[in-house]
């Protein structure tokens, strides 16, 4: 196990054949059966929940549903991944525009929280035209008064991915 996990942070794309290879290089003698049952139960990602909804945070509709997206800014997303380090990970919360789709904002960090995200929604809206509408996922550092305040002061509509629209921040998740 501590071998995979070492190949996955290098090769994360591995499937189970490749990690069976790289870890019969490694002098390892293990067949691809086990090397699948173990990778499944391999830490790939934060365990907490990020989109656990808060009674406290205002829940938004979802105003994509029927929209078509024919311009620049018409529609700016925001979504955060995790990038896996030795003994550490790292959180990416970038703002992109879904049209181009080209990242207009991005900040990188250890720690997540709701500031690292003001900072890269405030740097967007100030180097960019304010989008009509801005699209974001149930995340808590996403659902806080102090980031929907930004928005909403900006005169921006506000959409929230609900369950089963995880594909619409791809374009985010695969940066």
């Amino acid at each position: 196990m501590t071998e995979i996990d070492r190949l996955y942070i290098r090769f994360s794309y591995y499937g189970s054949r490749k990690m069976t290879a790289a870890l019969g290089r490694a002098a390892f003698t293990v067949n691809r059966k086990r090397v699948r049952r173990l990778m499944r139960l391999q830490f790939v990602g934060p365990r907490f929940n990020t989109s656990k909804e808060y009674p406290d945070n205002k829940v938004y509709s979802y105003l994509m549903r029927s929209l078509e997206i024919n311009c620049l800014n018409q529609v700016q997303a925001t979504d955060v991944t995790y990038i896996p380090m030795p003994r550490v990970l790292f959180y990416r919360i970038a703002i992109m525009d879904w049209f181009s789709p080209h990242i207009l904002s991005w900040r990188l960090s250890n720690t997540l929280d709701t500031g690292l995200c003001i900072e890269a929604l405030e740097e967007a809206m100030a180097r960019y035209k304010k989008p009509e509408i801005f699209n974001r996922y149930q995340a808590r550092q996403f659902t806080r008064t102090a980031f929907t305040g930004v928005i909403t002061a900006a005169g921006v509509r506000i959409s929230m991915n609900g369950r089963g629209r995880c594909i619409d921040n791809v374009f985010v998740e695969r940066l």
